[in-house]
């Protein structure tokens, strides 16, 4: 991923994605670990966040937006982290 950010004019813009990248490896390495134990989710009104399966979908596509929204406001290209394929074994 690394190479791909090296066009970044901003170190801090650069830092964002490289943490945001982390981070989502990170929760998907629990997510996988929660779902390999049959974890139960408790109870939310927030119904599509139920299903490990939804859940992930939910996390990953805000993860995706939130990059994308950043990096438009600061006037950067968008990082194309395509962070659902992070979920494909």
């Amino acid at each position: 991923m690394t190479e791909r950010l090296s066009h970044y004019r901003s170190r801090a813009a650069w830092a964002l994605v490289l943490l945001y990248d982390e981070k989502t490896r990170e929760f998907l390495g629990v997510w996988q670990q929660a779902k390999a134990a049959n974890v139960r989710r408790p109870a939310s009104a927030v119904e599509h966040t139920q299903l490990h399966g939804q859940l992930l979908r939910h996390v990953l596509a805000s993860s995706d937006a939130y990059m994308v929204r950043i990096c438009t406001h600061l006037g950067l290209p968008d990082p194309k982290l395509d962070l659902f394929t992070l979920s494909k074994p």
